[in-house]
């Protein structure tokens, strides 16, 4: 009797911790109220995984685009070495991911794209990256006027009383 009252609480929660993994069950009308009995067949952990391993190439591929996009629109931002080496690292990452994936090794290929998805964000949010980022060119100018303007005031002002004394001397 105690089995049959926690078979539909039990198999309710089943089917609930699948949907909240990302394992679809069977495209059954009874299977949406109730899951099966069995676990997680194959078929469904090969879907997740697959379905994983697009949304982690997709996100390192944006990622990717995003911090080249900004890299060329900052013409003063230097890619140091470290970060290049875990962008060198990523795309390699996303190489081995998809050639897993097309021979057919989805828990691999699963792996090489989370390890591609932590390189391409860590170089991305890398803390050098972003000090760049807040160092803009106008940033440069300020400092550098404020340094130069106190100095070509004065030469400014004697080069335009030499050319007034200058116009003088020569009206005469």
């Amino acid at each position: 009797y105690q089995r049959r009252v926690r078979a539909p609480p039990m198999s309710v929660f089943i089917a609930q911790l699948k949907r909240l993994l990302g394992v679809r069950a069977a495209a059954t009308a009874s299977t949406d109220a109730v899951a099966p009995r069995a676990a997680v067949a194959a078929w469904q952990v090969d879907a997740a995984l697959r379905r994983r391993l697009a949304e982690h190439v997709a996100s390192t591929s944006a990622t990717l685009h995003s911090l080249s996009r900004l890299v060329q629109s900052l013409t003063t931002m230097k890619v140091l070495d470290h970060i290049r080496l875990l962008l060198e690292r990523s795309l390699a990452a996303v190489a081995d991911a998809r050639a897993a994936s097309a021979a057919g090794r989805l828990a691999s290929a699963h792996q090489r794209s989370q390890s591609a998805l932590v390189d391409a964000e860590a170089a991305f949010f890398d803390r050098d990256m972003l000090a760049m980022l807040y160092y803009p060119d106008e940033h440069n100018l300020a400092i550098v006027l404020s340094f130069f303007l106190p100095l070509c005031l004065p030469i400014v002002g004697s080069l335009f009383s030499e050319f007034r004394r200058w116009r003088e001397r020569r009206a005469k």
